[in-house]
């Protein structure tokens, strides 16, 4: 549902928002989903089109319309490709970038992409984090089914870094950003400052890849080379690293949330390995704080 209503948010409000049920055209429409696969997702633009379908089939089951022209929207988009993720291999590269992450404005960018770096779950989970999901006294984030992508719940022990983290921001956001709020439990963990359509949403994926791309322009400048990444390329990243650092394949695998492919082990226990992932995120936390040192003194 969450998933839905971020892309109402963000593309379909913004780009159709203005337009009648009953002035809605094949061709603005179409206009709309072709602009979003030109710019290379073309999966949201699929998605986009089977929520504007769902929309005007409501819109005629209802009797607001008599009819609608959105019939078959996926035929006039572009084949999907399979997304080779743009990351980072080498230990030293991604220090690199971790030391650039570290010095970002924004606390709230900043912070989102230091825990995606530590705790590596996929951009959508990320997002949809809200604080009543993370106990910093326990040391650990659940993930609720309804924000993962198998649906499932899942769990992230947090490393001592992770932890430090979050407190200065949920310090920051009591102080700076939810100050007229008491409770923050259903407050996004990393929200947008001003965002177009509520009051609480959480930043985008847009904005941390932009400022994934500027640390990149601005080293270039300095005649420095911090390497380009994905955020979902932090999640490559991870698991080059830990296999290389020679931890567990069941931890690791458990860890990223992939699907185990032995139908035995397939009836999902999110507590499975807690105590060995919750050692394995330590050290690889330790690990990443050792290639920012050694890229300082490099």
């Amino acid at each position: 549902v969450q998933t839905v209503e971020y892309r109402v948010e963000h593309y379909l409000i913004p780009a159709l928002g203005g337009v009648a049920v009953g002035a809605l055209t094949r061709q603005k429409a179409t206009d709309f989903l072709l602009t979003l696969a030109r710019r290379g997702a073309v999966v949201t633009a699929k998605r986009c089109g089977g929520i504007l379908s769902q929309i005007m089939d409501f819109a005629v089951e209802r009797g607001y319309i008599d009819h609608h022209p959105l019939m078959l929207l996926s035929r006039v988009l572009p084949q999907h490709t399979p997304e080779h993720f743009e990351h980072v291999e080498r230990a030293d590269d991604f220090g690199a970038l971790l030391r650039a992450v570290d010095g970002i404005e924004s606390p709230i960018v900043r912070a989102a992409l230091q825990i995606a770096a530590l705790c590596f779950v996929r951009v959508g989970e990320l997002l949809a984090a809200t604080w009543a999901e993370i106990d910093l006294d326990a040391a650990l984030w659940t993930i609720p089914a309804a924000h993962t992508k198998r649906r499932r719940e899942h769990l992230v022990p947090l490393s001592r870094q992770a932890v430090a983290i979050l407190r200065e921001l949920q310090e920051y956001e009591r102080d700076r950003v939810y100050s007229a709020r008491g409770d923050l439990s259903r407050l996004y963990v990393f929200p947008a400052r001003h965002p177009r359509t509520r009051d609480n949403a959480p930043i985008t994926e847009a904005a941390m890849l932009k400022a994934l791309k500027v640390l990149c322009w601005e080293a270039a400048k300095r005649g420095e080379v911090v390497p380009a990444s994905t955020v979902h390329g932090f999640r490559h990243t991870a698991s080059t690293l830990l296999y290389g650092m020679g931890e567990n394949t069941l931890w690791i695998e458990k860890q990223l949330s992939h699907l185990d492919p032995n139908a035995i082990r397939a009836v999902y226990n999110s507590y499975e390995f807690l105590d060995e992932r919750r050692g394995m995120m330590q050290r690889y936390s330790d690990y990443l704080d050792a290639l920012k040192a050694e890229t300082r003194n490099a």
